[in-house]
């Protein structure tokens, strides 16, 4: 893939580029995989799971600490960062690099016979085997994504009608799966698994998940039946999300992931709501997650003040620990003995930095903005071994 427009941005943030790409992304599936497993060319991609392995959903059906449980994440990070990017510059030589990434994201929504399944990665060996457990964030990020790519100008017709079938497909499963008391998105066999409630008990970030998804599909479809699916959650999803005003009710949420989710639950509300008092409703719900996701960045300068090279990751040689058996498949997840608190860290200061921006107001306060641009000089994004630098150019590309 041609990167000329690297040669074009800032010298502090090319390599978290570079990293991204060269060594993350796979040119076969267009995919972005979690970590390396070694120091090598395919370091993110050698050490992936099998064909039979996940036929088998060894070690478990989400794919976790395999290097596949997140492409869907990444992906979508990495088009909003495309987009940003060229809406600043008009650089044309990050377009075809834009449509490319998003081949990948789309075929995550369109590799399974079921509609309206979103695989969290794709098997570079084959090109189709995935894991059978979605997850709530996968989907959060590919709706959210996919709308700012087809209200951007910047999507083709053909894109905008894939788009629409894949988001219509969302809004179907939703209505077949969740209802009745049943309040998840089955995993691919049909049988309830882990990460995909979608109403019922959740907490107060995740409950204007599910509305998102039937208001994209009315607004990229036209179809409004989903309008009105959309508005028969509205109300009871936005004050049960409001309740984490609460006093005490954001000691919780260690990091910033979550928050960035609701945040774009709520700007995609924002953007496409009719009614103005949903609208600003969510305009100062964005305001107040914000306001609370600013103490994220003195965490990164932290990290970025006293260096150290990401780990390597290789699932086969990690502890696995056991999370349950549910519906006929176990759930060993490998983790390493020790987390590692400093990619979380890491993560955490560029969404707090995407958080601020997300809002219709989206200034950023001066020190937030010195703390993350600190963290920038700081960083050799060369030691990398994670994903977290594809978040860093999505935050990079909002401010410049």
């Amino acid at each position: 893939m041609k990167l000329g427009f690297l040669e074009r941005t800032d010298e502090g943030i090319r390599e978290a580029w570079r990293m991204s790409f060269e060594k993350l992304y796979c040119e076969k599936t267009k995919l972005f995989y979690d970590y390396l497993a070694e120091d090598a060319p395919d370091g993110a991609i050698s050490n992936l799971p099998d064909p039979e392995t996940i036929r088998l959903q060894i070690p478990n059906p989400c794919g976790w600490g395999t290097g596949m449980e997140d492409s869907v994440l990444n992906g979508g990070i990495m088009l909003e960062a495309l987009v940003t990017l060229y809406q600043k510059t008009r650089d044309t030589e990050i377009l075809p690099v834009l449509h490319e990434v998003f081949e990948g994201f789309l075929a995550c929504a369109t590799v399974s016979d079921q509609e309206g399944f979103l695989a969290r990665s794709i098997s570079p060996a084959d090109g189709r085997s995935h894991y059978i457990n979605s997850s709530r964030d996968q989907y959060t990020h590919w709706v959210y994504m996919s709308m700012l790519l087809f209200r951007s100008g910047l999507a083709t017709q053909a894109e905008k009608a894939a788009i629409a079938r894949v988001l219509a497909g969302f809004a179907g499963k939703a209505e077949r799966e969740i209802r009745n008391g049943a309040d998840e998105y089955l995993r691919e066999d049909g049988q309830t698994g882990m990460v995909c409630r979608m109403w019922g008990k959740l907490e107060p970030h995740e409950y204007l998940r599910l509305p998102m998804i039937y208001l994209a599909a009315w607004a990229a479809g036209g179809d409004e039946h989903w309008y009105k699916k959309y508005k028969e959650y509205r109300e009871e999803a936005f004050r049960l999300s409001e309740a984490i005003c609460k006093p005490g009710e954001t000691d919780r949420y260690l990091y910033a992931y979550a928050l960035l989710q609701m945040q774009y639950s709520l700007r995609l509300i924002y953007d496409l709501e009719q009614d103005r008092e949903y609208a600003d409703r969510a305009a100062r719900l964005m305001g107040f997650v914000a306001d609370f996701s600013e103490k994220y960045t003195v965490l990164g300068v932290q990290e970025a003040d006293a260096p150290h090279a990401d780990r390597y990751q290789n699932w086969r040689k990690e502890s696995a620990r056991f999370w349950g058996l549910i519906n006929g498949y176990a759930y060993y997840v490998p983790l390493p003995d020790k987390r590692d608190e400093r990619v979380l860290h890491m993560r955490n200061t560029a969404e707090a930095v995407i958080i601020r921006q997300l809002c219709p107001k989206g200034a950023l306060k001066p020190e937030q903005r010195a703390m993350f641009f600190h963290v920038l000089e700081k960083t050799d994004f060369r030691k990398a071994t994670q994903y977290w630098p594809i978040i860093f150019c999505d935050a990079w590309a909002m401010l410049k």
